[in-house]
């Protein structure tokens, strides 16, 4: 009961008055399950992203692999390349010369350098190296098993150290494919 100010009381029946009771309740209760399955999304939109994380990372993995076998099997058929007579750095470097467009555009590649143990370019062709990626060539060469990295400035590109036997001596083939190249099309 309420007072009203020339003395009289409003009455509210006892209806109105679990009518509101009710509403209360269930709005709290509606609240309260609201939250549990905003929880509930939150958990399961968390989980979606970290699945989907998990697969996209395992694809990256799964295209660097690719691309890293794809210039190893690039280096060994170049290595085929050259024959007996040219089995030089000087022949080497005749052979880029003359097979580079055709190498450049089967392999994808940007650049090629057949390099000895000690960082001296042997041959070369396409872009030239610069004195980051001799300081990762001299920090890695100390073991002859292939080496790669990703290196993104402007754009993304994949350098990949294959060892290569020239003239009986360990060299490094020095490979680089770009974002046009096989590991920006996967």
């Amino acid at each position: 009961m309420t007072m009203l100010p020339e003395g009289r009381t409003i009455f509210i029946s006892l209806k109105w008055k679990l009518l509101v009771a009710v509403l209360i309740i269930l709005t709290i209760l509606g609240g309260i399950l609201g939250g549990f399955a905003y929880r509930q999304l939150i958990n399961q939109q968390n989980y979606l992203l970290e699945s989907q994380r998990d697969k996209l990372a395992q694809n990256l993995q799964t295209s660097i692999s690719l691309s890293v076998d794809h210039s190893l099997s690039a280096a060994q058929q170049i290595a085929l390349l050259v024959n007996d007579a040219q089995q030089t750095p000087s022949g080497y470097q005749a052979m880029l010369a003359l097979r580079w467009p055709d190498l450049q555009l089967y392999w994808e590649l940007d650049r090629l350098s057949l390099m000895s143990l000690s960082g001296q370019v042997r041959a070369h062709a396409g872009k030239l190296i610069d004195s980051a990626e001799m300081d990762w060539f001299k920090s890695v060469a100390v073991m002859l098993e292939p080496h790669w990295r990703i290196v993104c400035l402007q754009e993304c590109v994949i350098q990949v150290l294959v060892p290569n036997l020239l003239q009986g001596e360990p060299h490094f083939l020095f490979m680089e494919t770009g974002p046009d190249g096989y590991f920006g099309s996967v």
